[in-house]
């Protein structure tokens, strides 16, 4: 039997809610967390982090609160982190209606619950800055106060939970926080993303060379502000146990490419990068070795242009946030990762 959790993570099999998992743990709390009744095969994060025999499971999917009712009487946490949801954006345009049932119509049944089960127990939901859209040019701050504009149906599934959020917090006085976390990586990172997908390619490329076969992505030349996954779920563990309710940017404010990911990786791998341009595409080569790494061209407007950057300004005023963790960093420990992966 466990005890009673002092934090509920609803979904807490994906990236987020594992490291989540793994930074509460850490401190000495306990943690309990919903999963879907079809994902026991994804405990594998927990697994690896050696943490999924430390916490208590319970179903849930969205469409059947019974189940997050039962969750939440049950454990009565201190509070609530609302990790589930769907965040792939490349293919966004062809899944509208799911992810508006993933995040819009999934955040108002969560809200729903807190609200008649919990209401005085503070819920953290996640959201993201897909909800300011993209750019034409790189580098642009957003803020607490800057407007949604999504350029793509993921970036309006999340607009419609932000405004859920601030709709319950404002008007009924829910304690009610939203994070909008920018990009975060890790090794625990889904492979469809585009960062997680970069590394492999450049591992696979450094270790497999005989069997390698070059991959295909979008436009090289896009920007985001990325960040670290693990550094991210400590900001939100500060928020929930100190800062006021209230939506709060979580990012790094440095602009960086997907052409710059590649450069890291390939510098960690020893290499360096070169790039040959072939029409409205092209081919990235590693230098030393002389053989491609991977093709590129502009073929997804569902996540085409430049994402805006975090201003901080506001986390920074309300918690004592560590260092940052550079990009390289980043990059070096999802690299290690994977090659330890393929030497296995």
């Amino acid at each position: 039997m466990f005890p009673l959790a002092d934090f509920l993570i609803v979904g807490i099999t994906g990236q987020d809610g594992s490291l989540l998992a793994r930074n509460l743990i850490s401190k000495g709390f306990s943690v309990s967390g919903t999963h879907r009744r079809s994902s026991s095969s994804s405990l594998w994060r927990l697994d690896k982090m050696g943490i999924s025999d430390r916490v208590s499971f319970h179903e849930y999917q969205i469409g059947s609160v019974a189940g997050l009712q039962r969750a939440i009487g049950e454990e009565t946490p201190r509070a609530v982190f609302f990790a589930a949801g769907d965040s792939f954006t490349a293919s966004a345009f062809d899944s509208a209606s799911r992810l508006m049932v993933a995040n819009a119509a999934g955040a108002a049944e969560q809200i729903e619950a807190m609200r008649t089960v919990a209401p005085g127990v503070p819920a953290l939901f996640f959201g993201s800055s897909e909800v300011f859209g993209y750019r034409q040019l790189s580098g642009e701050v957003a803020t607490d106060r800057t407007p949604m504009t999504p350029s793509n149906p993921y970036g309006v599934s999340k607009q419609a939970m932000s405004s859920l959020v601030s709709t319950y917090r404002e008007v009924e006085g829910l304690p009610f926080y939203e994070a909008v976390l920018f990009p975060h990586e890790s090794e625990f990172r889904d492979s469809s993303f585009v960062v997680r997908k970069i590394v492999q390619t450049v591992a696979r490329w450094l270790v497999l060379p005989d069997v390698f076969v070059t991959a295909r992505f979008g436009d090289i030349t896009s920007t985001r502000d990325w960040g670290s996954a693990g550094e991210y779920m400590e900001i939100l563990t500060q928020l929930v146990s100190g800062a006021p309710p209230g939506r709060y940017l979580v990012g790094t404010g440095i602009s960086s490419s997907v052409l710059d990911i590649f450069r890291l990786a390939v510098e960690e791998a020893g290499e360096s990068l070169s790039v040959a341009e072939q029409g409205a595409g092209g081919v990235l080569v590693g230098t030393g070795k002389q053989q491609p790494i991977g093709h590129f061209g502009v073929r997804n407007l569902g996540n085409k242009g430049h994402g805006v950057v975090a201003d901080l300004a506001l986390v920074d005023r309300t918690i004592k946030r560590a260092s940052p963790v550079s990009l390289r960093k980043i990059i070096k420990e999802m690299l290690a990762a994977e090659i330890r992966t393929l030497a296995h």
